[in-house]
C-alpha cells in the first residue's frame, strides 16, 4: 500500500478494549510477520489476547485499514517492582503491506502517551540488530541503545541443570504460590 493508492485514508491509533474473530485472524496474520516463534492457533492467541487487552497494565494499540482490519500493532507494559515502574513496549509489527507509513511510530506515541497517563516516565523496548529500519525509528523517537545484555530464559528447567548447579536435593519453596 502506499500514501497515493489511499490518499484520503487517515490511519487512527486505537486501543484494544474488545476482541472479535477478526481481530484475532488479523493477529495470527501479523505476528509470525515479527517473530518465527509465534502461535498460529486462533485459539491460543484469543487467550493470550483476552488476558493483554484486560489487564490493568497492559495496552495494546492498533491501526486498523480502511476495511476495519488490523495493519499495525505494539503492546505496552507496564512492570512494578521495588526500584520503580517500567514501560516495555513489545510486539511492534506492522503488515508488511502497509509498511513505511508510520504506522509504528504512531503506534509508539500513543502508547508513550498511556505511559505518561499511568505516571511511567521512561520506556524500554528490544529490537532484532538485524531489523535496521525499526532501529532507526526508535531511536527517532527519543530511544538510546542501552549498554546491556538482554537473557532469555525458558522456564522449564531440568532438574539435572539445577542438581549440577546447586547440589542434589536443592528445592525451592514455592508453598506460597498456592
Amino acid at each position: 500500500m502506499s500514501k497515493e493508492i489511499y490518499p484520503d485514508f487517515q490511519p487512527t491509533v486505537e486501543v484494544l478494549r474488545e476482541l472479535s474473530p477478526q481481530d484475532v485472524e488479523d493477529f495470527a496474520r501479523l505476528l509470525p510477520q515479527l517473530t518465527d516463534h509465534s502461535d498460529t492457533d486462533l485459539s491460543v492467541i484469543e487467550d493470550k489476547l483476552s488476558r493483554a487487552i484486560y489487564a490493568d497494565d497492559t495496552e495494546i494499540a492498533v491501526i486498523r485499514n480502511e476495511n476495519g482490519r488490523i495493519q499495525a500493532t505494539a503492546t505496552a507494559n507496564i512492570c512494578r517492582i521495588p526500584t520503580g515502574e517500567k514501560g516495555w513496549i513489545d510486539d511492534v509489527v506492522t503488515d508488511r503491506d502497509y509498511g513505511g507509513l508510520g504506522y509504528a511510530g504512531l503506534l509508539i506515541v500513543r502508547l508513550h502517551n498511556w505511559f505518561t497517563d499511568m505516571g511511567v516516565d521512561a520506556s524500554n523496548l528490544t529490537s532484532n540488530p538485524e531489523r535496521l529500519t525499526a532501529g532507526r525509528l526508535y531511536e527517532k523517537l527519543g530511544y538510546e541503545q542501552r549498554k546491556t545484555r538482554v537473557y532469555r530464559a525458558n522456564l522449564v528447567t531440568p532438574q539435572a541443570v539445577v542438581d549440577n548447579e546447586y547440589g542434589a536435593g536443592y528445592s525451592v519453596d514455592d508453598s506460597s504460590n498456592g
